[in-house]
């Protein structure tokens, strides 16, 4: 057992400096892992939500499904016009929605409220603090007109977040507590990727892969604890309609945007339609956390 994190070791220490390197290399890399991973594995992820739509007999609930959609709808409506408001809605939802599985390990003590803002900030409070250089074109291509002001404030946000995990460390004394270990090993590996990697990449890597991968995971896991069959075809369904969804998104989209090579767009896209969704996802994970953490 104490071999397998060495060999991991020795496998992603090589994997991420010659990504490094490649991304040097061919500059537009970020983007590309960006839109493919977010596309496949992350809306993938997402649309696990129907299965947690179901209700005790298995079935899917019309009221709780059309509700969710609703609200996924009139998300889009309202951020798609506002990618700089988006932004900001994607990075206090993320700080949330990430941070989910620290406060259910701590639930009930007095710092899994500070925990869950730890974990939940830690992937995007990082590459304000180590990458703003990088960072803050990136901003003004998402937001264009409302970087005046979005900017500074996810450099507060991110003052404020530094405040927190100080706070974490002296109060909580993470290296005498074996059960948040998988905080702080998550911390230590977002600090290397954003080190190492642009910041969107980096986000990529950590969202598409590990966040993602996760909870799939955990999805999978549930249904082999309460006996259930895998619904594939369900899952393939959804994934299609989410990605019809998004098409009409860019679509819509391009159709509002005035300059003939907007190279931009897409990951002002992805953005908004991330912020859409994360709201009711975030909330339909936390009513069933009891499900996917136990």
């Amino acid at each position: 057992m104490r071999a397998l994190p060495l060999f991991h070791f020795l496998w992603f220490v090589p994997s991420l400096l010659l990504l490094a390197w490649a991304e040097r290399q061919w500059p537009m890399l970020a983007l590309a892992f960006f839109v493919l991973l977010t596309l496949t594995l992350g809306f993938a992820h997402g649309a696990m939500d129907i299965f947690l739509l179901r209700d005790a007999r298995n079935k899917l609930n019309v009221k709780t499904c059309s509700i969710y959609a609703l609200a996924c709808a009139a998300s889009l409506a309202v951020l798609a016009p506002w990618p700089g408001v988006a932004l900001i809605a994607l990075i206090l939802l993320s700080v949330w929605h990430f941070g989910e599985q620290a406060h259910f390990e701590h639930a009930g003590q007095p710092g899994a409220w500070l925990l869950r803002a730890v974990q939940g900030g830690s992937s995007v409070m990082l590459p304000a603090l180590l990458s703003p250089s990088e960072l803050l074109p990136q901003v003004q291509s998402i937001a264009q007109g409302q970087a005046s002001w979005v900017w500074p404030l996810w450099v507060g946000m991110a003052g404020l977040w530094c405040a927190l995990l100080t706070a974490a460390f002296v109060l909580i004394k993470p290296w005498l507590k074996g059960v948040e270990k998988t905080l702080w090993i998550e911390l230590t590996v977002l600090i290397v990727l954003n080190l190492l990697l642009s910041p969107v990449l980096a986000f990529a890597l950590f969202f598409g892969i590990y966040h993602s991968g996760a909870h799939i995971w955990r999805m999978r896991q549930m249904h082999q604890r309460e006996g259930k069959p895998w619904p594939g075809g369900l899952l393939a369904a959804t994934v299609a309609l989410t990605w019809l969804s998004l098409a009409a998104l860019l679509w819509w989209m391009s159709e509002q945007t005035f300059e003939q090579q907007d190279t931009t767009l897409l990951l002002r896209w992805l953005i908004v339609a991330l912020a859409a969704v994360t709201l009711p996802h975030l909330i339909l994970i936390s009513s069933c956390r009891q499900r996917l953490f136990a």
